[in-house]
């Protein structure tokens, strides 16, 4: 297995997700690779992964450490992206059969590719579609309050308003942007709980 180096990557290689806020990191989070073909990367970040919350941040202390989540939970996550696309797809299950739960759409600063990982920023706005094909919007308060507190600018605000109403009228026409049998997908049984690297606070410059 092939950890935190290089741009392109395999099946089962294992590289850093860093969460870009005010040009610090403000989460880091190990993940493995389950597709890569260069324009789009299919990533799963299993139950119990580590979580890292450098400090000090220009934002204070992440949610959810103040919440006491350090190590991710339920039955982990897959996340989907394309290159230069202000959004990604993840798909979450439910319950002791591993149900399929919803498809879950972040909008998000597009992603970049650094040497062992990706950089991307949660931009708050998110769409929560169920098995039911029901489309929720999900924080649009909380965002316009983070707005106000200045977590986002007026002119960043603007341009996330506008992808989410992108995203939400492409799934309203065509339904989730991603195949359907992600949503049955199952990770390999050798892919367990991932720490973070002992030198992530080293792998911090941006």
């Amino acid at each position: 297995m092939t950890s935190y180096s290089g741009t392109r990557w395999k099946p089962g290689d294992v590289i850093l997700t860093r969460e870009i806020h005010h040009g610090a990191v403000w989460l880091v989070t190990s993940e493995y690779v389950v597709e890569d073909t260069g324009d789009r990367l299919v990533t799963y970040i299993p139950a119990g992964a580590q979580m890292g919350f450098p400090e000090p941040h220009p934002l204070g202390e992440h949610p959810w450490k103040a919440r006491g989540h350090d190590r991710w939970t339920g039955h982990g996550s897959l996340s989907i992206v394309r290159e230069g696309e202000p959004w990604s797809v993840s798909v979450f299950w439910t319950g002791p059969d591993r149900t399929f739960e919803c498809w879950y759409i972040d909008v998000i600063r597009p992603i970049e590719r650094f040497d062992g990982g990706i950089d991307g920023s949660d931009h708050e706005l998110d769409l929560v579609i169920g098995s039911d094909g029901v489309v929720h919007e999900k924080d649009v308060e909380l965002f316009e309050q983070e707005v106000l507190d200045g977590r986002f600018t007026q002119e960043e605000a603007t341009q996330i308003r506008a992808d989410f109403g992108r995203v939400k009228a492409l799934v309203e026409r065509d339904g989730v942007p991603v195949e359907s049998h992600w949503a049955s997908w199952k990770p390999p049984a050798e892919w367990g709980p991932l720490d973070l690297p002992e030198d992530w606070q080293q792998r911090l410059e941006v």
